[in-house]
């Protein structure tokens, strides 16, 4: 009777335990996944920020090239002030010099540029400087003289308006054309009489490059075509802002030429 009744407990009790079981696996199964959820989750997250780092640094890397490099060709510039090489006339605005070679006004650009996501606008912008920076050097070692955004050279022997320019032509370049009052300056602070690239065409001043007159530095009572000359070239210098003078084309004196970097 008493085994009876163990063997009766005794299988009461496994009824009873049996769902408890169950239910703990089936709880144990559920925390296993939310477990792989959750790492899932983090390695996607890990994922995203590791993507954002890498734009980041390859964003600042552009940035820290071009700055360098701007810098570069400030340094470049001031090296080139100091020598006397680049001679600026006292009426030169910096401001204008700082619009070309600023590295602070540059690298504001060349963010901008880099913020679309992309480097490659400014490794072109990072090439275009170099070879401009390469070209400057290799032309102040041939005699010429850098004034932004050009280069200029100024002859040595006097020649005729025509062979003049076809001397400027032979070096890639130009007879100079003046686009402003610093640039004015600038040339006549050689205090030589030189060939610009203005010349009468058809009753029209007109510039080398095709553009018409449209501001002017002459001297006081020019041009006035002297004693009935066909006066159809113009010549500056002498040290004064105004100091254009209409010239018979053939007459032989120096000249400048200007080349755009």
């Amino acid at each position: 009777m008493v085994r009876f009744d163990h063997t009766e407990v005794s299988v009461q009790m496994d009824y009873v335990n049996m769902p408890r079981t169950s239910s703990q696996g089936e709880t144990d199964a559920v925390t296993g996944r939310n477990v792989y959820r959750l790492v899932a989750v983090i390695f996607g997250l890990l994922c995203i920020l590791q993507a954002a780092l890498n734009i980041s640094l390859r964003l600042t890397t552009c940035h820290l090239k071009m700055v360098l490099v701007l810098t570069e060709a400030t340094a470049f510039m001031a090296f080139e002030i100091f020598k006397g090489v680049v001679r600026l006339p006292p009426e030169t605005r910096w401001d204008r010099l700082q619009v070309s070679c600023n590295p602070l006004h540059s690298a504001s650009k060349i963010k901008e540029t880099a913020t679309e996501g992309t480097c490659t606008n400014s490794s072109q912008a990072l090439d275009e400087l170099k070879k401009k920076i390469k070209t400057i050097d290799s032309h102040r070692q041939q005699g010429w003289l850098y004034f932004p955004p050009s280069l200029y050279y100024i002859s040595s022997t006097q020649r005729p308006w025509s062979l003049s320019r076809a001397d400027c032509l032979q070096r890639h370049a130009d007879l100079v054309v003046v686009n402003s009052r610093e640039e004015q300056a600038f040339i006549v602070n050689f205090n030589m009489r030189v060939w610009i690239g203005l010349q009468m065409t058809k009753g029209t001043w007109k510039w080398v490059d095709g553009s018409q007159l449209t501001e002017s530095y002459w001297t006081p009572g020019e041009p006035n075509n002297f004693e009935n000359a066909m006066e159809d070239c113009v010549q500056t210098g002498l040290n004064d802002i105004n100091s254009w003078n209409d010239v018979v084309c053939r007459e032989p004196h120096f000249w400048i030429c200007e080349k755009v970097v």
